[in-house]
């Protein structure tokens, strides 16, 4: 007898349904967006990839544009600078588009302390990224001191 894959193929986030168990409901009770809010509980600790995979999910879609933004920022403000180059990284392969990457970069640059801001930009600059990359966290952390 054959059976199917146990589990999701490699390209694909599996999120196994005992996480998703009364999360709606709580998230309605929540004061925030549910969409939002279910983003950003998702990307606290997933593996990277599954990370990449769900903010290029919901990249195709218009509506989804609010909950790209929190899942990005979330990554930015939540995960270590080394997380955060590592996801720069995974999203801004080619042929996607660099600037994809920004608001994860903008968030951790704008909401960390200047040591954790200053490892960010030596990542970024040595990681094999396209320069817009490294350019963005250096604005944004202008930006930062400008209203310091």
């Amino acid at each position: 007898m054959t059976t199917g894959p146990s589990s999701a193929p490699s390209n694909q986030a599996a999120i196994p349904l005992s996480e998703l168990t009364g999360v709606h409901e709580r998230l309605e009770s929540s004061h925030g967006d549910p969409a939002g809010e279910l983003v950003r509980v998702a990307v606290a600790d997933r593996p990277l990839e599954d990370i990449a995979h769900l903010i290029t999910l919901l990249e195709q879609s218009p509506e989804y544009a609010e909950a790209t933004v929190a899942a990005l920022r979330a990554v930015g403000v939540n995960r270590s600078v080394e997380d955060v180059t590592r996801l720069v990284t995974l999203l801004t392969r080619p042929p996607r588009d660099a600037a994809c990457a920004d608001e994860a970069i903008r968030a951790a640059a704008e909401c960390r302390p200047v040591e954790e801001v200053t490892r960010l930009l030596a990542l970024l600059h040595r990681t094999p990224l396209q320069p817009h990359c490294g350019e963005e966290a250096v604005r944004a952390a202008a930006w930062r001191s400008s209203w310091n």
